[in-house]
């Protein structure tokens, strides 16, 4: 069983590995992000739109994150469970997604050049997976046939239910919205090998676009092309939807929002908001909206849709079960009725086609993360705003109230990216080398190795395995020693602490302590995630604390740290600004005592410097003393990295010391280190 297990997540993480393979060379981005991790934002905004966030694929481009003003990295998310419909379904999936990362840049499209009508967002949704598609067909024929066997599954899967047998015409989707069946030949033209399936009226509205959505079909960046010409292509496809194809669907969208009309009408009708006849009363005891005339042999075909269903099941019946006199008899009686329920059935109308587009837009194209909101979207954002503020205030305050809150987040959001603090902005620049750090030192701080079970002749806890097995031996003659009782074993978690003094005398200026301060923010972030013990602390005269072991890695302590490489300058708004001096010895002993005191089962102090000492109120003889009485107390491993060339002298006052590291060369240096020490402490023991 344990091979069996053991092939399946060898075989899982080769399928990995070949789709983030393809993912990259589609994308023309070897360093593309790809992972099956999925953020919480992320997730409960799949959950939010009726997708299972477990089976979504998706490319998520860079971009700035709302909640916190940073920019996000651009990444391919592929699921778990990759290979659900099989390996080459997966092998195209991946490379669509690579394909949107080679080519699609709906974030640089401007929210205010998007029309804001329902339907513009399925339809430019739809056509974009026509020239996604054409790219990896382009560009890698073999993975364009694996993109192909995939959309062949999901147009499959997308056909009306037949119920017929297979010489009877397949079934009209007549209960589709004429905009949906456009959308849906725009992304699957090629496969809709029979066309009786859609509206005639459809067919010809797209034959007359056929020249159009072919040309946005082949509009697709070169292999190379920079990031310029990239969405130049964009912009040029979305002229062509919003200047060409868009003015044409208008009479279609006309029909289906009348359609919707009268299915708003139909559902008012059965739930007795509106009432036929001029009888008094409602059978639900609440006063009619209005009521319409109806003749009565109409009137009795409609009261027997519902077939005596539950008034919340007639709500479900849909518009074309009606006849077509039936139809014609509503169309009339939408003339007739008041103009505020007019409206109101309008604005149902409007809902109806908003959540028609919506489902079409996140079963089609919805998990393309960083798209602008569809209309659907921004109606439930402004509602839910409307219905917060609603209880402060009357409606045009409300309207008022929500204006102002959005141009507060504007204008905070702007000062957050324009005024960024220095921290963050070095952490910008590690980030890449802080997750490395963060995966090399979880397994070794956090071991997940699972618990060994050893047999042992005595204990609280059987085997049964072992003991049948022992008992058979038994049986038959053969003596085993007895070892049928279980022992587990499991892995200890290592207990380590932290000190990193660093030497910020004038010497350390430019270079060195830029890259210092880039090795300093990345291994605070670290050890912040790993829960590892630390403080770090400069010297000149004397320590200079900037973070405690008894502190939290939070804001307070990040602005202190972002002040360290002033210290070299003596310009530490607040700071101590001694640069000319550095007690080396004085402050290694105040240092190593800090660190003694603290309770943890290995203690490591790390010393970066680049230069002798030169103190004010001690010498070189100093260092020397105070190394011996480190090393004599055997209570601390004590380790000194020499920062820049010519420093070999660091290993004449330090036993355990790493001399010419260049600048440029620590934030990798001192890293590996800290895995080495992880790994092998006794190692580094004095």
């Amino acid at each position: 069983m344990d091979i069996e297990r053991r092939k399946l997540a060898e075989d899982f993480e080769a399928m990995r590995s070949t789709l983030t393979t393809i993912v990259r060379t589609v994308a023309e981005k070897p360093g593309l992000e790809v992972t099956s991790e999925i953020d919480q934002f992320s997730r409960l905004d799949l959950l939010r739109r009726g997708q299972d966030p477990d089976e979504a694929w998706y490319f998520s481009p860079a971009q700035i994150d709302p909640r916190t003003g940073k920019q996000t990295k651009a990444h391919v998310r592929i699921p778990e469970n990759i290979a659900e419909d099989g390996e080459i379904p997966a092998m195209g999936k991946a490379a669509h997604e690579g394909a949107h990362a080679a080519s699609t840049r709906f974030e640089k499209i401007s929210e205010a050049e998007l029309p804001k009508e329902v339907g513009f967002q399925a339809v430019l949704h739809a056509l974009e997976e026509r020239p996604t598609d054409q790219l990896v067909r382009f560009r890698h024929p073999d993975y364009g046939e694996c993109l192909d066997t995939a959309r062949i599954g999901s147009y499959l899967e997308g056909m009306p239910d037949t119920g017929k047998s297979d010489d009877e015409d397949p079934p009209k989707r007549s209960g589709i919205s004429k905009l949906s069946q456009l959308c849906n030949l725009f992304v699957y033209d090629r496969f809709a090998d029979d066309r009786k399936t859609y509206d005639e009226e459809v067919l010809k509205l797209y034959e007359e676009l056929r020249s159009s959505v072919e040309f946005i079909e082949n509009c697709i960046p070169e292999r190379g092309s920079t990031e310029e010409e990239i969405q130049k292509k964009q912009g040029i496809r979305f002229h062509v939807i919003k200047h060409k194809i868009w003015p044409k669907l208008q009479e279609v969208l006309k029909e289906d929002l009348s359609l919707q009309m009268l299915q708003a009408l139909l559902q008012s009708i059965l739930s007795g908001q509106i009432q036929i006849g001029s009888s008094a009363g409602s059978p639900h005891g609440a006063k009619p909206l209005c009521r319409i005339q109806l003749p009565p042999e109409l009137a009795e075909q409609l009261s027997k849709l519902s077939g005596g269903a539950a008034t919340t099941d007639a709500l479900d019946i849909p518009i074309i079960k009606a006849s077509p006199e039936l139809i014609e008899a509503l169309k009339k009686a939408l003339d007739s009725i008041p103009e505020d329920v007019r409206k109101q059935l309008e604005d149902k109308a409007q809902k109806a086609m908003e959540k028609i587009e919506q489902i079409f837009v996140d079963e089609h194209a919805g998990k393309l993360v960083g798209r602008p909101p569809t209309p659907h979207e921004r109606r439930q954002a402004i509602e839910e705003n409307l219905k917060r503020a609603r209880q402060e205030a009357e409606e045009q305050k409300i309207h008022d109230q929500i204006a102002a809150e959005q141009e507060k987040i504007r204008r905070e959001q702007a000062a957050l990216l324009e005024n960024r603090t220095k921290y963050d902005q070095i952490y910008d620049q590690v980030r890449e080398l802080e997750q490395a750090m963060y995966r090399e030192l979880e397994e070794i701080f956090h071991p997940k190795t699972k618990a060994k079970v050893r047999l042992k002749a005595s204990g609280a806890r059987v085997n049964l395995g072992a003991y049948i097995k022992w008992e058979t031996q038994r049986m038959v003659g053969k003596i085993k020693p007895i070892k049928f009782f279980e022992s587990m074993e499991r892995p200890q978690k290592r207990n380590f602490a932290f000190t990193l003094l660093v030497d910020l005398s004038g010497s350390m200026r430019g270079e060195k302590i830029a890259q210092t301060m880039n090795a300093i923010v990345a291994i605070s972030e670290v050890f912040n995630r790993l829960g590892i013990h630390f403080e770090i602390l400069g010297f000149q005269d004397q320590v200079i604390v900037f973070k405690k072991f008894s502190e939290t890695l939070n804001e307070t302590v990040r602005k202190k740290i972002s002040g360290m490489d002033d210290e070299v300058f003596g310009k530490n708004s607040g700071g101590h600004n001694k640069p000319s001096y550095n007690d080396d010895g004085p402050c290694l002993l105040e240092a190593a005592k800090g660190l003694t005191s603290q309770s943890c089962q290995d203690k490591f102090l790390i010393v970066l410097s680049d230069g002798q000492p030169a103190g004010r109120r001690s010498t070189s003889a100093d260092l020397e003393t105070a190394v011996k009485s480190i090393r004599d107390q055997r209570r601390v491993h004590l380790i000194a990295l020499g920062l820049g060339e010519d420093t070999e002298h660091v290993a004449d006052y330090y036993p355990v010391s790493l001399p010419n590291i260049k600048a440029q060369e620590l934030p990798d240096v001192l890293p590996e280190l800290l895995e080495d020490i992880m790994l092998h402490p006794k190692k580094y023991l004095l």
